[in-house]
């Protein structure tokens, strides 16, 4: 099964071809973190060790995919608030900005939350250079957002030049 073989359906994607074979996210996340710490093993010869990288690297791109091709509710957005409000539970500067985060956000203003000295880029950073997939799906309806404005945005640029 390749990636351009799945469907999402209610959090769950299945093979095209079958309806019994549906695989959780919660699946997902378990193999993919198996498969992800695979590379903290030490390997005696560097094409092994890269190969295992790339493996991992792979897998993290099509979880990513997941996440972005996944629909996205009120409730994912609560993950990700509750998530924040839990971790930093001790800090009232940030608890205010997740609350104004909570009241205000809108789509269209992802690139605006992520570039702003504040919670969000600390935590997604840290996130994606560990490859935390917990976090990450816990920001699944930001990650979305984000992905989408920028990808945007690139294809206005990309219009914009001239055609030669």
């Amino acid at each position: 099964m390749t990636t351009m073989d799945l469907k999402f359906e209610n959090s769950s994607f299945s093979d095209n071809t079958s309806d019994d074979q549906t695989i959780s996210t919660e699946d997902i996340l378990i193999e993919t973190d198996s498969i992800l710490s695979i590379n903290i093993l030490p390997s005696n010869s560097k094409e092994k060790e890269m190969n295992q990288q790339e493996a991992s690297f792979m897998y993290f791109l099509l979880l990513t995919d997941i996440l972005i091709g996944m629909e996205h509710k009120y409730e994912s957005k609560m993950d990700m608030i509750n998530e924040c409000r839990s971790y930093y539970i001790d800090n009232e500067r940030i608890l205010k900005q997740i609350d104004e985060f909570d009241k205000t956000y809108k789509s269209s203003d992802a690139i605006w939350w992520y570039s702003r000295h504040c919670f969000i880029y600390e935590r997604l950073n840290r996130a994606l250079r560990l490859q935390d997939i917990d976090i990450l799906f816990k920001y699944r309806f930001y990650l979305t957002d984000l992905y989408k404005k920028i990808n945007q945005l690139y294809l206005q640029y990309i219009q914009s030049l001239p055609i030669n």
